[in-house]
């Protein structure tokens, strides 16, 4: 499993790479929970996952957006 912390050893793209996928790993799990019908869990999956796509599109990683894209429309 990856880590997503950010060591010190670790650039700042390396870091926000990091960040942004936390943010799609929450949004997805969010995600699931809203399918299973649990307050606001949509509100909080569409958060997570523009703050993922919002650092993709920053650091210019294209296939990364378009899956966060894809999620967003679910």
């Amino acid at each position: 499993m990856k880590d997503f912390y950010v060591r010190r050893d670790d650039s700042p793209v390396d870091s926000l790479v990091n960040l942004a996928e936390t943010n799609k790993l929450l949004g997805e799990m969010y995600l699931a929970w809203a399918h299973q019908q649990e307050p606001n869990a949509d509100i909080k999956a569409k958060e997570f996952l523009t703050a993922s796509l919002s650092l993709y599109q920053e650091l210019d990683i294209s296939s990364k957006a378009t899956e966060v894209e894809q999620l967003l429309t679910q």
